[in-house]
């Protein structure tokens, strides 16, 4: 949330691994009255501010400067000026690496948090490293890169459009940089991407043990698109909004639970399950 008559800021930060059902969450809670976001649903060089060559998103609390921290939250006063909104819902999936780092810049945050089945975001994420360019979204995320950054990340593009030509259409990197790009070298892509899902739930989880719970609400993916109804209203009176009866929300369905196990072949599922194994049974899910 920012108030902008005095933009006391309290922003609420949507947290989850990618393809875990954060983007319906802020498609959603941004229809409803006085909640704002971007326009693109991601703004990843905002919070690398300062810390753009770090090779991983694992961004540390001992990496926030007092000109990071400035410039961050006058993005989020900025953004709520900017489209008259009070309460500023924010979604990078890969902020679920650096929960702490974000909590240092807003220590007032309210954080939704979501978790979905392990083996049905792998097989998404899969998906996700072998898709197709899209110059639309690339051109909206960079609409929110730093000025003085520009010329860092134009280098950047061109080196990934190398390497994805090269390699027949494979990205060099997709989602949260969990780990330094030469630690893959021979995972295969079942491998690369249940890691990447592991990482971002066991360091969040671990970053939301020394957070206050009232300041967390959680829910799982399941529970979301089976009564998305029941959950908007539970997590609008959490951030402290009221919903308007005439409000249209985006429309959710169930029919994507379960499709790691009907989509991934039985070799598939048998390499994935040793590394995401322990993470479902602790997150209440289940491998079998």
């Amino acid at each position: 949330m920012i108030k902008i008559s005095n933009t006391t800021i309290v922003p609420i930060i949507i947290i989850g691994a990618p393809r875990s059902g954060t983007n319906i969450l802020r498609e959603t809670l941004t229809t409803i009255k006085n909640v704002g976001t971007w326009a693109c649903d991601e703004i990843p060089y905002i919070w690398l501010y300062g810390n753009k060559k770090h090779p991983t998103d694992l961004l540390t609390t001992e990496m926030v400067t007092p000109y990071i921290k400035k410039y961050i939250s006058d993005q989020f006063v900025t953004i709520s000026n900017k489209i008259k909104k009070d309460y500023i819902i924010e979604k990078t999936c890969a902020n679920s690496l650096r929960v702490d780092f974000i909590d240092i810049i807003f220590p007032r945050a309210k954080y939704i948090y979501i978790i979905r089945n392990g083996l049905d975001v792998t097989y998404s994420i899969m998906q996700r490293w072998n898709s197709t360019f899209s110059l639309s979204y690339t051109l909206k995320k960079l609409k929110y890169v730093p000025k003085l950054d520009i010329p860092y990340y134009c280098i950047e593009f061109f080196k990934n459009r190398y390497f994805k030509k090269k390699e027949k259409n494979r990205l060099k990197f997709w989602g949260p940089r969990f780990v330094k790009e030469e630690e893959m070298s021979g995972l295969s892509l079942e491998e690369i991407s249940a890691k990447q899902w592991v990482a971002c739930v066991e360091r969040s989880n671990e970053s939301f043990r020394k957070i206050n719970s009232k300041r967390v609400f959680r829910l799982t993916y399941e529970e979301f698109v089976t009564n998305p109804q029941k959950q908007i209203e539970k997590m609008s009176k959490f951030i402290g909004v009221s919903i308007d009866d005439k409000v249209k929300f985006p429309a959710v369905n169930n029919a994507s639970i379960g499709k790691g196990v009907k989509k991934l072949s039985s070799s598939q599922i048998e390499l994935i399950k040793p590394i995401i194994n322990k993470t479902m049974y602790d997150n209440n899910y289940s491998c079998s």
